[in-house]
């Protein structure tokens, strides 16, 4: 793949080989909107899917089999429960104070 790389002032011509993951500014497209027919007939039209009968892929490159990503464990942590740090009439300043001293008692922050 060739691609032109946006730098400060210029452009930098970049060729790497495939597959290759390529990232781009916003600036890249100005999108184009669909008419309202247009629209409609895409939400009429039908997706085809392209599963492995139809790719013929090596399954052993592809899918679960193939993902170099392995999941050892799936879990959801723990989940510590909240406190209220301030109390009605207190001043923003105390109830910062305390915030910041319950942080540093935790360990979140430092100083």
């Amino acid at each position: 793949v060739r691609v032109r790389r946006k730098l400060e002032g210029r452009h930098e011509v970049v060729l790497a080989p495939l597959p290759a993951m390529i990232t781009v500014v916003r600036e890249i497209n100005t999108p184009r909107y669909p008419t309202v027919p247009m629209r409609l007939a895409a939400a009429e039209a039908p997706v085809p899917i392209w599963d492995n009968k139809i790719m013929q892929l090596d399954e052993n490159r592809v899918g679960l089999k193939g993902s170099p990503t392995q999941v050892r464990r799936i879990f959801s942590p723990e989940r510590v429960k909240g406190e209220i740090i301030s109390r009605d009439g207190d001043r923003p300043d105390d109830v910062a104070r305390r915030l910041i001293e319950k942080m540093l008692e935790r360990d979140t922050i430092s100083l």
